[in-house]
């Protein structure tokens, strides 16, 4: 199956639950800034300015597909098929998080999604 459909079923999840259980969540869309400016037919210095446009407004290469904050807290959230793995961006933000003391959890399903909520204690 496809992250994208992955990552559509863990927020379809998510946004069910969501309001019952206290917590917030939101989509961190790094992956569609960065395709639409990869694919888009801007000449290479525009796509350049933009790029560095987007990073000086805070984008984090590598930043977790989703974050969920609960009682003060976030957590972050990447998402993989079953085959995918982490760049090496992915790594390094899951070692800042880790340095922060931030949850981290890559899931490849709904059910990965649903054991970090209960082993953090929001579910």
């Amino acid at each position: 199956m496809k992250e994208s459909v992955i990552k559509t079923q863990i927020v379809e999840y998510l946004s069910a639950i969501s309001r019952s259980h206290g917590f917030l969540f939101f989509s961190v869309p790094n992956e569609g800034m960065m395709t639409a400016a990869l694919m888009g037919s801007l000449p290479k210095s525009a796509m350049f300015a933009m790029l560095t446009k987007f990073k000086k407004m805070g984008m984090q290469p590598g930043a977790s597909d989703l974050v969920i904050g609960w009682r003060g807290r976030m957590y972050a959230v990447e998402v993989k098929s079953e085959t995918g793995a982490q760049s090496e961006n992915q790594r390094l933000f899951e070692s800042w998080c880790k340095s922060c003391e931030v949850p981290y959890r890559l899931v490849r399903s709904v059910r990965d999604v649903s054991e970090a909520l209960i082993e953090w204690g929001i579910v």
